[in-house]
């Protein structure tokens, strides 16, 4: 394995040792579990090599049923219709979604900053969209429904 992607994922390991996380180191990837508002979210990193990527997934512990799957396409499509970057998937084998974001390598290994600023930015678009999934698997709501109802921001005070 290239120096560079070494030097990444040691990096990663930093990040999460410094916010008190402990991660699981592989050859060519790093999985760590993160605990969240609602839910603990998964995060994986891996190099693709043979891209010269960066491949980042998250998702959680919710389990769609065969049912709900149908609805949970729709709201992928909805989902991704709001994303700038990075898309959601649909993992079959686990019944979930999974947002997911690739980033090329330059000569260079990724700084500390850049990765950080990375993992926030996963995290934070998973959680977006983490109650809209949640309301269709377990709220018998619609994907549209379940969208609005988790992209409402109250500002104020009752």
């Amino acid at each position: 394995m290239k120096r560079t992607y070494l030097e990444t994922l040691n990096n990663l390991e930093n990040i999460f040792a410094a916010d008190g996380m402990s991660c699981e180191r592989f050859e060519d990837q790093i999985i760590v579990n993160v605990p969240y508002k609602w839910s603990k979210f998964c995060l994986i990193f891996s190099i693709c090599e043979d891209l010269n990527l960066l491949h980042i997934s998250c998702s959680s512990d919710l389990t769609i049923t065969d049912a709900k799957e149908s609805e949970i396409f729709k709201l992928l499509a909805l989902a991704n219709d709001k994303l700038l970057m990075g898309h959601f998937a649909y993992d079959f084998d686990f019944k979930t979604p999974v947002y997911r974001y690739s980033l090329p390598f330059a000569e260079q290994a990724l700084d500390v900053d850049s990765l950080a600023n990375l993992k926030n930015y996963v995290l934070d678009e998973f959680h977006r969209f983490y109650l809209s999934f949640f309301y269709v698997a377990y709220g018998n709501k619609s994907a549209s429904n379940s969208l609005v109802s988790a992209m409402v921001d109250c500002v104020g005070a009752a």
